[in-house]
Order: C-alpha cells, then structure tokens, then sequence
C-alpha cells in the first residue's frame, strides 16, 4: 500500500507534464480526459477542496463549450 501513493504522486506528475507540453489552453485531442484525469487525481489526494481546483473544472468547462 506504500508503493500506491507514489505510483499516484507519478501519476498526477506526468500528467501535469503532458498538459503543459500540449498547451492544454487550446484544445486538442484528448484535453478535456486528460485534465478530468488530472482533477481527479489531485481531489481523491486531497481533503481539502483547494480554490486551484475548481478553477481547473471551471477551465475544463469552458474548453468543452468551445468545442
């Protein structure tokens, strides 16, 4: 169980990367999954609802309306 925390810290790190590789502010292929992915991983990790977070799901919003 101590290896499952780490391997969702790498998750949540690599996801990240390809976010800010694909310019996730313009939408393309596979955006919007990969930054749900990401608001889950960063929600279930944490206890607190962080103000960060729901700007994500309010970005995510807005990228789905645009297409």
């Amino acid at each position: 169980s101590g290896r499952t925390l780490a391997l969702a810290s790498e998750y949540r790190l690599r996801t990240v990367q390809c976010l800010v590789t694909s310019d996730y502010t313009k939408s393309v292929d596979n955006t919007i999954e990969t930054l749900t992915l990401y608001i889950h991983g960063e929600y279930s990790s944490r206890w607190d609802a962080e103000v960060g977070i729901w700007v994500v799901i309010g970005m995510i919003v807005r990228l789905a309306m645009r297409e």
